[in-house]
């Protein structure tokens, strides 16, 4: 028996965890690291690539051969992590090999996306009868950040005229480097949902009422001439350089989602961020932010998620504006948003919480990322903040 802080204001005391977890790339490892800390143990993964297979055999892992024998290990929950692509498959597969304690459906936590927009119809027909619970892991829904932004709004009585949230980088090494490219929804796709997530933890008042307009710019790639993988010639890859796309919100504020994938940040802050540009060689930065403005006032305030130059990671900053001038400074926010949320599954599963992010959440937010599809695309200005 264990005792853990599962975020919800109280100790949980609980039997050994187990789960067994599908995909063994990059996500799982955070995954891995995270959940053994709140006791957690991986007693099989099932993973179809030969290398990470070895890989997680020579890490201790059981590396199991079919659903059906990591079913009958009667894991916990399930831990999916492995590309968006498969999470169809993989939950049919956990669904027909996993009745649940009593009959009472798998535990199952899932990684953002759920699925593409294109495949929502087969999720819901996938889901229908299904009595078990399932978590999507969307770490932005449990950020620390997001809750200091949201309670400076309310202490400052502010009117929100326009919110912006933007989440830009340099991905110029990673398309160099032959990483995945959203064809479905271009540079909105790697950010989008979390930039959504991150508006509507201020509240329903920000759901959209009416949508406006969007653009996507392209980006140029001139190849390493030092490397024998990349020739010296410009690429362009189509819509995968920035988006913008805009809504106004039930309180009547101007909502802008604004990623970047070629490091120009579209709505620059005072704060932690020296410039306004991340240039190619630059693979650590990232210029994540959540502002609330009240124009009459002519004052805002804007959360910066981690990472955070001069910081470790996990540590978060808030900064009150006055007239474009900085007036306040909240500092070291700790923001373990993988942890925060990751720890509302766990507490959720034992039956101490409610779903911190179900499949209709899930589901909504995926929705947004198409709302403007119906619209006429328009070149618009990146505006700078108004304070």
């Amino acid at each position: 028996m264990q005792n853990h802080d599962f975020g919800i204001g109280e100790s949980v005391s609980i039997n050994f965890t187990t789960c067994v977890r599908i995909g063994f790339g990059r996500i799982a490892e955070i995954h891995e690291e995270k959940l053994r800390a709140f006791g957690v143990k991986t007693i099989g993964v099932l993973e179809n690539s030969p290398d990470r297979r070895r890989a997680a055999a020579s890490q201790g892992f059981p590396v199991l051969s079919s659903y059906r024998e990591a079913a009958d290990l009667a894991p916990d929950f399930w831990d999916i992590c492995s590309p968006t692509s498969t999470h169809l498959e993989v939950l049919g597969r956990i669904i027909e090999s996993d009745p649940g304690v009593n009959n009472s459906g798998a535990n199952i936590l899932i990684e953002k996306p759920i699925c593409t927009v294109s495949r929502m119809d087969d999720l819901q027909r996938l889901l229908r009868g299904f009595q078990g619970k399932i978590v999507v892991n969307e770490n932005y829904s449990a950020s620390e950040v997001t809750d200091t932004v949201r309670a400076q709004v309310w202490r400052l009585a502010l009117r929100p005229s326009r919110v912006v949230s933007e989440m830009t980088k340099n991905r110029t090494e990673d398309f160099l480097g032959g990483r995945f490219l959203d064809r479905e929804h271009y540079a909105f796709g790697y950010e989008g949902p979390h930039m959504i997530a991150n508006v509507l933890g201020l509240g329903d008042d920000f759901l959209p009422r009416v949508f406006s307009c969007q653009f996507y710019d392209d980006i140029w790639i001139r190849g390493n001439e030092h490397s024998n993988d990349h020739s010296n010639d410009v690429v362009s890859l189509f819509r995968q350089g920035a988006t913008e796309k805009r809504y106004t919100a039930q309180n009547g504020a101007l909502v802008i989602l604004y990623t970047a994938m070629d490091g120009h940040v579209g709505y620059y802050y005072p704060g932690p961020h020296p410039t306004a540009h991340i240039p190619p060689h630059d693979t650590q930065t990232r210029y994540r932010i959540l502002a609330v403005e009240d124009s009459a006032r002519e004052v805002s305030v804007v959360g910066f998620y981690e990472p955070i130059p001069g910081f470790e990671r996990n540590i978060g900053q808030v900064v009150i504006l006055e007239k474009g001038k900085i007036k306040e400074e909240i500092h070291n926010i700790h923001d373990d948003t993988m942890s925060r949320s990751l720890q509302g599954a766990l507490a959720f599963f034992h039956g101490k919480r409610d779903n911190p992010y179900s499949v209709s959440q899930a589901l909504d937010n995926l929705e947004m990322l198409e709302l403007w599809e119906d619209e006429a695309e328009s070149g618009i200005d990146r505006g700078d903040s108004d304070v």
